[in-house]
Formats: C-alpha cells, sequence, structure tokens
C-alpha cells in the first residue's frame, strides 16, 4: 500500500499542476507552489509552538499529553505534505495543520494511539513499599 502511494500521489500532483498550469499558465502556477510552503511553514511554526506549550503544560500537571502527542503526529505529517509540491498534498497538509480539522483528526489518532502507548508504558509498581527511603548514610564514632 505505501509503495502504491509513493506511485500514485505524484502523478495526481503532476496531473493537477499541469491542469492549472493550462488554465493560470506556468509562473502563477509556480508562484502559488512556493507560497503555500512559504505559509505552511509559517503555520506549522506557530502550530507548532502552541502545541508544545500545552504538551508542557499537561507534563507539569504529571499528565500524559496523548492528545497533544496525536496532533503533534498531525502537525509532521501536516508539514511533511506542505512541503511536498502539488496542490493535493498542500490541502491535506493545511488539514492537519488548521486547528479546528487537526482536533477532529487527532481524535482518531488518539484512539489509534492510545492502546499502543499505554502497553508501552511503565509496569504498575505492583508490591512496591512506599514506606521506604532509599538514601545514603555514614557512620559517625
Amino acid at each position: 500500500m505505501p509503495l502504491l502511494l509513493f506511485l500514485i500521489v505524484p502523478i495526481i500532483e503532476v496531473a493537477i499542476l499541469v491542469q492549472v498550469g493550462g488554465i493560470i499558465g506556468f509562473w502563477p502556477t509556480l508562484g502559488l507552489v512556493v507560497l503555500t510552503a512559504v505559509v505552511g511553514a509559517r503555520l506549522l511554526k506557530s502550530q507548532g509552538r502552541a502545541l508544545l506549550m500545552a504538551a508542557q503544560g499537561r507534563l507539569e500537571r504529571g499528565e500524559l499529553p496523548l492528545s497533544e502527542l496525536a496532533q503533534g503526529l498531525l502537525i509532521a505529517v501536516g508539514g511533511a505534505l506542505l512541503l511536498t509540491p502539488g496542490f493535493a498534498t498542500d490541502a491535506i497538509g493545511f488539514a492537519c495543520l488548521m486547528p479546528g480539522t487537526r482536533l477532529a483528526m487527532g481524535r482518531a489518532v488518539q484512539k489509534w494511539l492510545e492502546p499502543r502507548l499505554v502497553r508501552a508504558g511503565p509496569a504498575p509498581h505492583q508490591g512496591r513499599d512506599d514506606s521506604i527511603i532509599d538514601g545514603e548514610f555514614r557512620r559517625e564514632e
């Protein structure tokens, strides 16, 4: 399946670029591709920074930032898609970066991610005695 995507996506992108170039011309089409990359990079930076701040806040409260991890994955995918020249990948990339659509997609990613993270997390503290304090000492005589 991934190999098929690597073959089909570029063919679709080239077809769209040729169609758009035929309608508005080569230079305007090239300008749009560059413009979407620049706007996408700025959006990627701002959304990534905001998400990092939210994740740090959750970690400071001792919570697992699962929602932020899912949205961070979408931001990374969106950024990669925006760096790929083409209009179809740009549309999907912008959807991954826009807060509203990212939140909706993030819920699905979170449901997929949660059982994998819980399984990979630390083992529960069974039989642990919290009354024991670990430390160092030295004997003085």
